[in-house]
């Protein structure tokens, strides 16, 4: 009775392409395999070029649980998914799942993740263990912990290990990632959309935190597994657009969520860290083995940081790219 109870609940699922057809496709594909079936999926083209776009319409599976839509001008993440939690509330459902293009969903994880979910009496956003696609034995992360609640900055729990069984064990997390996660749907009525002036990174952490001050939790899972490819969507771990919006998203999630006088240690540290970045560039001139710690691109997010404190400003449209090239 309890699996039929589970599986009758309504599923939206939200995912975003941008010129990555083959990961959109294999990650859909995945979606269809699942044991689960009431489903719909929301695929979201969030500006792909012409080329890509026709090539998705033409490859994609066809099944009347996938509903497509174009968006012309690329919104970034936080406005490609805000864009598919309003049209959720016209495809109406019991719960939504915010997922990745660039996973492989095993078969079982959504049915797990809807029981879970019921079994915190849908007062969580659930989500489960992450694997890497190219060492699949290997988690990615199981959720976040808080080394420092002060601060709010975290670890990933697992991260790197191999899978023994370690986390095999149903618990609540400090933080969780929006690689996958489900939730009620009338989670979205009750603290609104992701907040939009984030560009990528930290806007997750944002919303979970929101979610938690109104009674959530966030929960971990075992049974609900998936392959991550990294890093597939924004590029390596020293990309442009990585720092520019890591650095400012973490300036301005302390700014709201943390004391005034743990934000002020964590403001200094973060000058001495572009100041460091300046120098280490400086040496970089004179030695070809020393990465570069892009620190122009640290400054400007560190001095856009404070055009959003004053003035609480959307996501601005600098593209960290340009400096770079």
């Amino acid at each position: 009775m309890l699996k039929l109870k589970i599986m009758n609940s309504s599923i939206l699922i939200i995912t975003l392409n941008y010129n990555q057809t083959n990961f959109t496709i294999q990650c859909v594909k995945s979606i269809l395999n699942s044991e689960y079936e009431n489903f719909r999926i929301l695929l979201i083209d969030n500006g792909s070029s012409e080329e890509n776009f026709n090539e998705l319409k033409q490859n994609i599976p066809s099944d009347s649980r996938i509903f497509l839509h174009r968006l012309e001008i690329n919104k970034g993440y936080v406005g490609g998914v805000n864009f598919g939690l309003v049209e959720s509330k016209k495809l109406i459902a019991d719960y939504i799942i915010i997922m990745n293009n660039d996973v492989i969903i095993d078969s079982k994880a959504i049915p797990e993740l809807v029981k879970t979910c019921k079994k915190w009496n849908n007062k969580a956003i659930v989500t489960g263990k992450c694997y890497y696609y190219d060492n699949p034995g290997v988690i990615q992360t199981v959720g976040f912990k808080f080394k420092n609640k002060k601060t709010l900055t975290t670890y990933k729990i697992g991260e790197g290990e191999l899978d023994i069984g370690q986390y095999d064990e149903e618990s609540e997390r400090d933080l969780i990632d929006d690689v996958y996660w489900l939730f009620p749907s009338e989670l979205v009525n009750e603290i609104g959309l992701y907040p939009n002036y984030y560009g990528f990174g930290y806007e997750q952490a944002d919303w979970a935190l929101a979610a938690k001050k109104n009674g959530y939790k966030l929960v971990f899972t075992p049974e609900a597994r998936l392959l991550h490819k990294v890093n597939a969507t924004v590029g390596k771990n020293l990309s442009p657009y990585k720092i520019y919006w890591y650095l400012q998203g973490h300036l301005m999630f302390q700014w709201k969520y943390i004391s005034k006088i743990a934000f002020i240690q964590c403001y200094l540290l973060t000058i001495y860290e572009i100041m460091a970045a300046f120098y280490y560039e400086f040496i970089r001139l004179f030695s070809t083995s020393i990465e570069t710690r892009f620190p122009f691109i640290k400054f400007i997010a560190f001095i856009r940081f404070h055009f959003w404190v004053i003035f609480k400003m959307d996501k601005d449209q600098f593209n960290p790219r340009i400096i770079n090239r």
